[in-house]
């Protein structure tokens, strides 16, 4: 699997497996030592895809911006692009400058600064968040509502995330009951967990939807 890191001088660096270009070095050779990815000193925030099939990155500067690399299984870029492939460098997403967390597995989840959550990639399991189970291959909004915080995770084709009022809220694939709304139904549109003071939520399990998850009152759920 890959490692990109970014520093405290917000330069980035990666490492270790470089198949499909994950690393963002422009090539796909392995790395047994950190090198630096391009010279920007600008980077924010990074993650890469947790579906450990795939080795893809994203990660957002401190303008705003979005930048992907690495494959683009079934649109997870977001490059518009609709076959399999991958991109070997940082390459922006749009135009816009207000992006603000990103979240990637087969599905490639975002906020922006506006509160609203975006998707695309792989939607088959209903975990595109649109009410269908479409694969989009550039981001679409989920919904209209502008309540959405940083707080998503996303686990295979399963998510849960958290709105400003605490609500939480789950959709996607759910065989092992990791939607949390106590079945194994499917859902493919946001549907909340009961309680209004959740905090934080984060996965266990790469693919099968496994979650843990914080209350303002400091107990833990899982």
């Amino acid at each position: 699997k890959e490692i990109v890191n970014i520093d405290p001088v917000n330069t980035m660096w990666g490492w270790g497996d470089n198949e499909g270009g994950g690393l963002g070095l422009n090539d796909t050779a392995d790395r047994s030592s950190p090198v630096q990815v391009g010279t920007n000193s600008s980077w924010s925030k990074l993650t890469t895809s947790l579906d450990l099939t795939l080795n893809s990155g994203s990660a957002i500067k401190s303008d705003g911006t979005l930048w992907v690399w690495g494959n683009y299984y079934q649109g997870l870029l977001g490059l518009n692009q609709g076959a399999n492939g991958n991109i070997s460098s940082p390459t922006q997403v749009g135009t816009d400058t207000t992006w603000n967390n990103i979240a990637m597995s087969r599905t490639t989840w975002a906020t922006k600064t506006d509160g609203t959550l975006w998707s695309w990639g792989y939607g088959g399991q209903g975990n595109s968040g649109q009410n269908n189970k479409t694969t989009y291959s550039s981001p679409k909004q989920v919904g209209t509502d502008t309540t959405w915080t940083t707080e998503v995770s996303v686990t295979g084709t399963t998510v849960n995330a958290i709105k400003t009022d605490g609500t939480l809220w789950s959709w996607g694939y759910n065989n092992y009951g990791g939607l949390g709304l106590n079945d194994v139904v499917k859902r493919s549109s946001p549907t909340q967990i009961p309680g209004t003071t959740w905090k934080d939520v984060a996965m266990t399990h790469e693919n099968d939807g496994g979650y843990v998850a914080i209350k303002t009152d400091g107990t833990m759920w899982a």
